[in-house]
């Protein structure tokens, strides 16, 4: 067998159990159990712990459930005891637990959460649904489910579809420990992505494209290379802690760098949730060019930017993620920062909906006020949201997100605008999907042409005009497009390519 999940291990070192040694501790017997298992077994051999003592399994399993089980209900359910809701099998102990457990995950092991049920046979609402899938989705660990999908509802399964694949990082838990007193549960997560390479692997967004004649892609290939990014290795140096890599997803070229926030709301009644400016915000990107020459200056390198070559020739890549230049020949030309004027566009996972938001909510407020920029939703019991933040750049194309996968991101497999003011977007194509795009456009009045899988769009419309920037402003600079995709996994060039002319 490649996969051996060893449960109720903790009944090796129950106390009271016979031991052959009297002179070893528990903690000695359930070592060298892991041990033997792992040398019989050999290093080759995926190994998921389940019910285990986790400090005596680091360094030999592969994989470990870190939540309590899970349930066909939200609280531990007759005849389960009522007074045990920490333990007992519950969805609420299982999101708990991987709320509170997700830094393990790539460091120690890959984190089992257990299983995603979207069966209808459970109690769970559809809001307790889609949050798990949240916290499965966003914590970037295993991904496991235990239905027969030819019995699933299509809403339930394209619920799993949108989490699918996992993509390898690890949500950072903000309030882990200002968690909400009634509860004792995080609620606001945070990932982000970038266009910005720090390995070749990432560079045309592209890994899981088969060259390959018939050759079958695998859809968590890009997965597993963000994981060993994200792990922690002693052979090479340390992670800057301002780099975040853990918590990074490396997408197509040309897609640029925004923040995912989960917010949650683990109460038994609906509240409003906020999340504040610092959770929101991007990390420090920075557009470096390598030259031996002398420094080209910032609007020299903007003119370029999202362009592979300047006109000179040379080569502009956004290969740092630092405060610093890393090397001392790289001169920083710009940052993302430098466009937060315009606002930020955020986008609803979950529920589709776009709205721009300023950088300011006052235009007295200061730049580095806190309170100045903050969002807030109020959400039902037990419900997640997925927001993407994403400074708006009014002269270029961006894009914007999907209702494909949580990320907007993951599913491209390449981003490309010409100076002729024609976009292309390639969706990967190696799984069947179908669903809607969202991309702005900079422009109000020129004539828009829309061609899906090579043909005219069936389903396109305007969902929303971007402003210029500021409150008071009535000018817009562009357009938000919502563009129906049907995806039918052929690998074909033109399966999964939208080209949008402005």
């Amino acid at each position: 067998y490649e996969v051996l999940k060893l449960d109720f291990l903790y009944a090796a070192c129950l106390f009271g159990n016979g031991k052959h040694d009297l002179s070893l501790s528990r903690a000695q017997v359930m070592h060298n159990a892991l041990r033997t298992v792992r040398e019989a077994a050999g290093p080759d051999v995926f190994l998921i712990g389940c019910g285990c003592p986790l400090g005596t399994a680091v360094g030999y399993v592969d994989g470990m459930r870190i939540s309590a089980d899970t349930g066909p209900t939200w609280y531990p359910a007759f005849p389960l005891p009522s007074w045990d809701n920490a333990t007992l099998p519950s969805l609420r102990g299982m999101i708990r637990n991987t709320l509170t457990r997700s830094s393990l995950g790539h460091r120690w092991w890959h984190n089992d959460p257990d299983c995603l049920l979207l069966g209808e046979s459970t109690s769970f609402t559809e809001e307790e649904v889609t949050s798990a899938a949240t916290v499965v989705a966003m914590t970037g660990g295993m991904m496991l489910l235990s239905d027969d999908l030819t019995k699933l509802n299509a809403g339930r399964l394209r619920i799993g579809m949108r989490i699918y694949p996992v993509t390898g990082a690890t949500a950072i838990a903000l309030d882990l420990h200002g968690a909400n007193s009634e509860t004792g549960f995080p609620s606001i997560l945070r990932l982000w992505c970038t266009d910005v390479a720090t390995s070749d692997t990432f560079v045309d967004g592209n890994n899981n494209q088969s060259e390959e004649e018939g050759e079958v892609a695998d859809p968590n290939a890009d997965a597993i290379e963000i994981a060993k990014l994200t792990t922690f290795s002693p052979d090479r140096p340390p992670q800057r802690p301002e780099r975040r890599e853990r918590s990074c997803i490396r997408v197509a070229w040309g897609l640029g760098t925004w923040s995912i926030v989960s917010l949650s709301n683990w109460n038994d009644y609906p509240a409003m949730v906020y999340a504040p400016k610092s959770a929101l915000l991007i990390p420090s990107t920075e557009v470096i060019v390598s030259t031996n020459s002398s420094t080209k200056s910032a609007s020299s390198a903007l003119s370029t930017l999202g362009k592979e070559e300047s006109k000179d020739g040379e080569k502009i890549e956004r290969k740092e993620i630092a405060v610093t230049p890393s090397n001392e020949n790289d001169t920083i030309v710009c940052t993302t920062n430098e466009e937060k004027e315009h606002g930020y566009h955020v986008f609803s996972f979950w529920s589709s909906k776009y709205v721009w938001v300023p950088h300011k909510q006052n235009d007295d407020d200061d730049d580095d006020d806190e309170c100045s920029f903050f969002l807030s939703k109020k959400l039902d019991p037990h419900e997640s949201e997925i927001f993407h933040i994403k400074p708006v750049t009014p002269g270029r194309p961006q894009y914007i997100g999907s209702d494909m996968h949580f990320t907007c991101g993951f599913e491209v497999r390449a981003f490309h605008c010409d100076a002729a003011g024609t976009l292309d977007v390639h969706l990967k194509n190696d799984l069947k999907r179908a669903g809607y795009i969202f991309l702005y456009v900079p422009g109000c009045t020129n004539d828009i042409e829309v061609t899906v899988n090579g043909e005219a769009g069936q389903e396109v419309e305007v969902m929303a005009m971007t402003p210029e920037g500021g409150l008071k402003s009535l000018a817009h600079v562009g357009r938000v497009l919502k563009i129906w995709v049907v995806i039918h996994g052929m690998r074909s060039e033109e399966d999964g390519k939208v080209t949008v002319k402005f």
